[in-house]
């Protein structure tokens, strides 16, 4: 399907874009969302990502094999252009905002209260692991995307990705322990 999406873009039907936009949004919100502090933020870096990826691929010459992983790569980039804007990090953030943001999230579908902590806590470690480990933990566990998905969205080898994924998650678990009693 979506290899007929991009070639129906390349010849100008723009209109097909609503689909790839109902199909991905979603995804790529819950992205942006583990990245950055506020909803509102998340929900600008994810327009921002869509309109990007409309305008590159309504272009004729558009060179686009994978549209999940072009649309990760396209948030992931909006994500780093919105901290260097500020001057910040991801881990700059402050652990308050973060409690906030996921208490009011909107992808708190009824989750009852100790799952909501876990998020929470998860959340504010996760903010503190090295970006290209956030990446990671979020498309493994969060979008639940195969290896051989995040090495297209990463460009690297299958097994250079499962190498990161360990990484990531020995990194993770080093910083959850700081939240554990």
């Amino acid at each position: 399907m979506d290899q007929q999406w991009l070639s129906k873009m390349r010849q100008g039907k723009t209109e097909i874009f609503s689909q790839i936009y109902q199909k991905y949004v979603e995804r790529i919100y819950r992205f942006v969302f583990f990245k950055l502090a506020t909803r509102e933020d998340s929900e600008d870096i994810t327009s921002q990502t869509f309109f990007q990826a409309l305008n590159y691929l309504a272009r004729p010459d558009a060179q686009v094999e994978n549209l999940q992983a072009f649309l990760y790569r396209v948030a992931r980039n909006q994500v780093a252009d919105f901290y260097r804007a500020r001057g910040q990090h991801l881990s700059d953030l402050e652990v308050g905002e973060l409690a906030e943001t996921v208490a009011d999230s909107s992808l708190d579908l009824s989750l009852d209260f100790d799952r909501q902590l876990d998020i929470e806590t998860v959340k504010k470690a996760l903010t503190a692991i090295n970006p290209s480990y956030q990446d990671a933990i979020i498309w493994y566990f969060v979008e639940e995307q195969t290896i051989a998905e995040i090495s297209q969205i990463l460009e690297k080898s299958q097994g250079t990705v499962r190498v990161l994924v360990f990484r990531a998650i020995k990194s993770l678990k080093e910083e959850l322990k700081k939240y554990v009693k």
